[in-house]
């Protein structure tokens, strides 16, 4: 239960240094994104609308995408009529997070229900 205690104010810590670090480390490097999102979603679209492994109806297929769930997920959206570029990866960040709070919740509390000497809880 002592390293409990612990976890938490150094998680702060590193959350925070690891923030600031990306906020300076984008400065210096001046205008920058990120498109892994985007060339997933260009995939995913494809093979919903064409049938086919590829950004455009017109290349080559290829796997180019680089998060396999995602890409399966929004296949689904697409082919279903619930795809917004928008909305829909936000509305998956809230899901997917909502998700991992309630299994650190759901840890948390076997944790505290552990021996004292920090062996697991015997069912």
């Amino acid at each position: 239960m002592r390293w409990l205690r612990l976890v938490s104010p150094l998680a702060l810590a590193v959350a925070i240094a690891s923030g600031l670090l990306f906020v300076v480390a984008h400065r210096s490097l001046g205008y920058w994104s990120v498109d892994d999102a985007g060339i997933t979603y260009a995939y995913a679209i494809g093979l919903a609308d064409h049938g086919s492994l590829s950004p455009l109806p017109e290349s080559m297929p290829v796997e180019g995408y680089s998060n396999p769930l995602l890409f399966f997920f929004i296949t689904l959206l697409r082919f279903l009529g619930l795809f917004d570029p928008i909305t829909t990866h936000t509305t998956i960040e809230c899901v997917a997070f909502s998700l991992m709070g309630r299994q650190a919740r759901v840890v948390r509390g076997q944790c505290a229900r552990s021996d004292p000497d920090g062996r697991a809880p015997r069912d």
